[in-house]
């Protein structure tokens, strides 16, 4: 096969490696699983706080080692460092193994979060088909949702019987993952040629580092919209987790919610799959303009009982159409040679948002309620959406 076909099969093997790797069937159980091994709501919580502290510090640094040594093999790197830690949180029994575990996680996700859109977007520049990579970005976020359906029916149905069971087949998941990610053909667009074997680690890092800050130096559009997706992402992220427990509190039970989240997932998907269409229609200014407005009235919605579970479908849908659009427009702004260390940037804002999100709307909902904690995370959101739509109409130029 020559290049242009091998690129080509990328974007089709692609879709099978996201799908994949991203059935964990240990997505839906993992806090059920470590406080059935006696761990308590605040081990619990410290964990999490772990995983990303550990993603924040770690996201540059594997996205600069996609950006050197390859975004195939970063992926590759990526699923064996899921299997050590889906076999550490089978092996351990206490505090810090798990704590071990989620610390692997996290560079789990760091080493595939850059690589990933770094490496669909190459090949495309490879094949001068880049105008193709909101279509497919779609598809590939559709593939993330139905992953997470199948995920939550299925991981859900196995812990039910034997939480070992679980753990088991998301680690032979990942190995088929690994299969697909051997055949994907490495991007050579803004590579460096040389030999890797005389390569310095740390010294090309450091220029790595160095060249990256000079892309976004300057480049207050690049960093805004850095920015705002992360932050904006948490909020939604961290309501997702939240609303669970509000759903339990208003007398739901487990398998109500997990029709819910799985309902929303598919309203992801088909976000995701649509966006490419809706851009043609509207435009990319539109989405990016009103793709949050949209979200902020879903939060609010969350606190109501009765529009509660029609908010969270249209924040799936409207979640997918907004990071599509945002990660396009992103890619456009940045060159392929530091492409992967840019997203991680992203991605380090969005775990540093975390950090100060989660116990944030945790405190609060301590204090004063989970409905009035949404409804406060829903003002905040409201005044980001002012501000995005005035950034946006600043770079009017620039954005179609």
């Amino acid at each position: 096969m020559n290049n242009l076909s091998l690129y080509k099969r990328n974007i089709t093997l692609n879709y099978f490696f996201t799908y994949i790797k991203s059935i964990d069937l240990t997505q839906g159980i993992w806090m059920i699983y470590l406080a059935s091994k006696g761990l308590t709501l605040v081990e619990l919580g410290m964990i999490e706080g772990i995983y990303h502290i550990t993603s924040m510090l770690m996201e540059t640094p594997t996205g600069a080692v996609a950006d050197i040594f390859g975004r195939k093999w970063s992926r590759i790197l990526g699923r064996v460092i899921s299997i050590i830690y889906l076999a550490i949180m089978l092996l351990s029994n206490s505090f810090w193994g798990y704590a071990l575990a989620f610390v692997f996680c996290a560079l789990s996700y760091n080493l595939e979060s850059g690589a990933g859109e770094a490496f669909v977007y190459d090949s495309l520049l490879e094949l001068g088909e880049k105008d193709k990579y909101m279509k497919i970005t779609g598809k590939i976020e559709a593939c993330l949702q139905v992953a997470s359906v199948t995920a939550l029916i299925i991981g859900g149905w196995i812990a039910v019987h034997n939480y070992f069971t679980a753990y088991i087949s998301t680690i032979v998941l990942a190995l088929i993952s690994i299969i697909f990610a051997l055949f994907f053909k490495e991007t050579e667009i803004g590579r460096d040629k040389t030999n890797k074997k005389k390569i310095n680690i740390l010294t090309a890092m450091k220029k790595q580092y160095i060249d990256s800050f000079k892309c976004l130096k300057g480049n207050n559009e690049l960093v805004y919209f850095i920015g705002f997706s992360a932050f904006f992402s948490m909020f939604i992220t961290v309501t997702f987790y939240y609303l669970q427990n509000y759903w339990t509190l208003l007398g739901h039970n487990e398998l109500w919610i997990g029709i819910s989240l799985a309902f929303s997932s598919l309203a992801g998907a088909v976000g995701g799959i649509l966006t490419d269409k809706i851009e043609k229609k509207v435009s990319q200014k539109f989405l990016l303009v009103f793709s949050p407005v949209i979200l902020t009235f879903a939060i609010f919605g969350l606190a109501d009982i009765n529009l509660s579970r029609l908010s969270f479908l249209i924040m799936g849908f409207m979640d997918s159409i907004m990071f599509v659009t945002i990660s396009n427009y992103i890619n456009q702004l940045v060159d392929s040679d530091k492409r992967a260390t840019i997203i991680s940037f992203q991605s380090m804002t969005f775990s540093f948002a975390m950090i100060l999100g989660f116990p944030l709307f945790g405190k609060l909902g301590d204090v004063l309620g989970l409905k009035d904690t949404f409804i406060i995370f829903g003002f905040i959101c409201g005044i980001i959406s002012i501000v995005n739509i005035l950034r946006v109409l600043k770079y009017k130029q620039t954005i179609k």
